[in-house]
C-alpha cells in the first residue's frame, strides 16, 4: 500500500472523482507516496502576490520522480479553446483549465524543489496528468499540453501503476503539422472529449451501486408500491434507467410479469443483460408496436427511405398501434 499524505478516509472526501482517485492510488506498491491536496504558492500578475493554489495529487516514484494530477469528477469536453462539463444536460465552461492547474503546479513543484535545495535542475523525472475517474472513452484530437499517456479515464485508473510508468517513459514525436487544415483543426481549434458510454455507465452502476440505492431512490421506490402510475422526470445521469431496472427485477422477482421498454435500440441490449429474468419481457418500443399490429393481422412493411421511415415510426405505427 501506497503512503498516503494525509492518510484520510474515504468518507471525508466530498468530490466523488478525487474519492476515486485516492482510493485507486492507495493500492499502490509501498514505495509510492501520495500526496493529496496537497498546498503551494505561486506568485502571479493577476492575483495576489503569493496566491495559495492546490494540485489535487502528487504521486512520487523514488526512482523515477514525481506526476501531478489533476481530478476532474463527471464528462468533459474540450472545444476551441474552452473546457466544458456536463451538468443538467448540457456542457457549461470550467472555472479552470485542468491541464494549465496540472502545468503550473508541476513548475511550482520543480520552483520550490530548487529553492530549497540550492540545486540548478531537479535530477528526476517530472510529469504532470488530467484524470477523469467517472470517463471511460476518448475522441478527438488532444489539446495542447495534452496526450494520451497523460490523460486518465477510470481505463487508465484500473492498472495505475501501469499507467504511470508508461507516462514516465513518454516521448514527445509527434510530427510537425505543414498543412493549414492540420493547423486550424489540430492545433488552433482541436476538438476532444471524455465520457462514459451508456453500457460503461450502466456497468459502473450494477458493479458499484446496484445493492446501494440513494435516499430519494429508495423513496421513489417505496412510493411505486402503493401507486400504480407513476412518470419520472429527471436529467441525463440521474438515474432513471437504474431505478427503471432494478422495479423490474423486484417485481419480476414477486412473480409478476413485466414488460420494460424504451426507444433507443441499443439500450434494449443492455436492459436484456442487467436484467434477465423469465418474468421481464425487454424491447424497443416501435418494434413492440410491429409485433403488436403482427398478431392483430396487420401487414407490417417498414419503408426503406430513411423520410418514410421516420414518418412511419413517429405517426403511422404508433396511429395504427392506437
Amino acid at each position: 500500500m501506497a503512503k498516503m499524505i494525509p492518510d484520510v478516509l474515504l468518507d471525508t472526501i466530498e468530490n466523488d472523482g478525487e474519492r476515486t482517485f485516492y482510493e485507486k492510488s492507495s493500492k499502490l506498491p509501498d514505495y509510492y507516496t501520495v500526496f493529496y491536496s496537497y498546498k503551494f504558492m505561486i506568485q502571479s500578475e493577476n492575483q495576489d502576490p503569493f496566491g495559495l493554489r492546490e494540485a489535487d495529487f502528487v504521486i512520487v516514484h523514488p526512482q523515477m520522480g514525481f506526476i501531478v494530477i489533476e481530478v476532474k469528477q463527471g464528462q468533459i469536453h474540450y472545444h476551441s479553446g474552452v473546457w466544458n462539463e456536463l451538468k443538467n444536460g448540457q456542457y457549461l465552461p470550467l472555472h479552470k483549465n485542468p491541464v494549465q492547474q496540472a502545468q503550473t503546479a508541476m513548475f511550482a513543484i520543480l520552483e520550490r524543489y530548487k529553492q530549497v535545495t540550492k540545486q540548478r535542475r531537479y535530477p528526476l523525472q517530472c510529469r504532470y496528468a488530467v484524470c477523469f475517474p467517472e470517463t471511460t472513452a476518448k475522441v478527438g484530437i488532444y489539446p495542447e499540453g495534452l496526450q494520451e499517456e497523460s490523460c486518465w479515464t477510470a481505463v487508465e485508473l484500473d492498472d495505475l501503476e501501469k499507467s504511470i510508468l508508461k507516462l514516465f517513459s513518454q516521448v514527445d514525436t509527434r510530427p510537425p503539422e505543414q498543412v493549414s487544415a492540420h493547423l486550424i483543426v489540430k492545433v488552433l481549434s482541436p476538438s476532444f472529449k471524455v465520457f462514459a458510454s451508456m453500457g460503461d455507465q450502466l456497468d459502473r452502476l450494477n458493479d458499484h451501486a446496484i445493492s446501494i440505492l440513494t435516499e430519494e431512490q429508495e423513496r421513489i421506490l417505496e412510493e411505486t408500491e402503493e401507486d400504480k402510475r407513476k412518470i419520472f422526470f429527471g436529467a441525463a445521469g440521474t438515474g432513471k434507467t437504474f431505478i427503471a431496472m432494478k422495479k423490474a427485477l423486484l417485481l419480476a422477482q414477486e412473480g409478476k410479469k413485466v414488460f420494460l421498454t424504451c426507444y433507443n435500440k441499443n439500450l434494449v441490449q443492455l436492459l436484456k443483460a442487467h436484467c434477465n429474468h423469465e418474468n421481464i419481457k425487454i424491447s424497443n418500443f416501435h418494434d413492440f408496436l410491429n409485433e403488436v399490429l403482427v398478431l392483430e393481422g396487420y401487414s407490417v412493411e417498414e419503408p426503406e427511405n430513411p423520410a418514410e421511415k421516420n414518418k412511419y415510426f413517429s405517426r403511422r405505427l404508433t396511429k395504427s398501434s392506437l
